[in-house]
């Protein structure tokens, strides 16, 4: 059987089945920590303060120019910081959760009751068409045989699937999973027709033997649409708190991930952390750690 024809087959066979609920999440706030990965790697890291690294061509020295390269770049990550308003976008990012809690708090019962009676009703539904597809599959096996020696009618049923193709991936992007199923059912009967053979799918019957699915109240509308508004909030933070890396290695004259790595360095020896440091690099660091430090403020 030729590609195109499995293709066919694949469409003609496909069976919607339920998604998953999607649970309301709140997004949680996460921080870029690669470089402190990249030094626990090299130094196997541990609990208590770990031994000076290895220094190589990433985890270079910090001898006293070495810091003024990373005050450079850390000077311009900040400016492009200001530049993305880090504080304005974690400002959003608090107000989108409030407002996901708010109908958390408020709705998380009656949405676990509207799932249930979904899953139910999309269980049987499911079934239903199942059983009714089961039925049509040797009308298909058996003009699928007949299409292949048939470039023409191919070209006509890959035609159908293709118009369909993008309005299918639409729908599941989307996650409206009702309007999902009742496309790829449409889909199928049209792909069909333009084989020149009809399949049976009686949505009447399913519907009188299961009901349809429960719409989407205005309130879990509503929760969904917050849900999507933190997940925005959260993208912007990450961007706005990741913005500036690559001015900051230019300015600071090294590739970005030395600049990442030394900058890490810097920061878990002003906040007290578990990073290694040679000797000559306390030396260095000890009298300039106010000035360092004001780079990296307590939240």
């Amino acid at each position: 059987m030729r590609l195109s024809q499995i293709a066919i087959v694949a469409a003609l066979i496909l069976i919607p089945t339920a998604s998953s609920a999607q649970l309301g999440g709140l997004v949680r706030k996460a921080a870029d920590k690669a470089a402190d990965k990249a030094i626990d790697k090299k130094t196997g890291g541990k609990a208590a303060e770990l031994p000076a690294p290895t220094f190589d061509e990433d985890v270079l020295e910090l001898t006293s120019p070495r810091v003024d390269q990373v005050v450079r770049g850390l000077k311009a990550w900040n400016d492009a910081r200001s530049r993305a308003d880090v504080e304005g976008a974690r400002k959003a990012h608090e107000a989108a959760t409030a407002r996901e809690l708010s109908y958390a708090t408020r709705y998380t019962d009656q949405r676990t009751e509207w799932q249930q009676k979904n899953w139910k009703i999309e269980s049987c539904r499911d079934d239903a068409f199942g059983e009714q597809q089961e039925a049509n599959q040797q009308v298909i096996n058996k003009r699928m045989e007949e299409v292949q020696s048939n470039p023409a009618m191919l070209m006509k049923m890959n035609a159908k699937l293709m118009e369909w193709a993008p309005k299918i991936a639409a729908l599941q992007q989307k996650g409206d999973t009702v309007a999902y199923k009742s496309a790829v059912i449409q889909m199928n009967e049209e792909v069909a027709t333009a084989g020149g053979f009809k399949i049976a799918i009686d949505s009447g019957k399913v519907n009188t033997k299961c009901g349809r699915p429960v719409p989407k109240p205005a309130w879990l509308l509503a929760w969904d649409s917050t849900e999507v508004e933190t997940k925005k909030a959260g993208d912007r933070v990450r961007a706005a708190e990741t913005a500036g890396a690559a001015e900051a290695a230019v300015a600071s004259g090294l590739t970005e991930r030395q600049f990442m790595i030394a900058r890490e360095r810097i920061e878990s020896f002003c906040g007290g952390g578990t990073m290694g440091f040679h000797k000559r690099e306390r030396d260095v660091l000890t009298p300039r750690r106010a000035e360092l430090a004001a780079f990296f403020p307590k939240k």
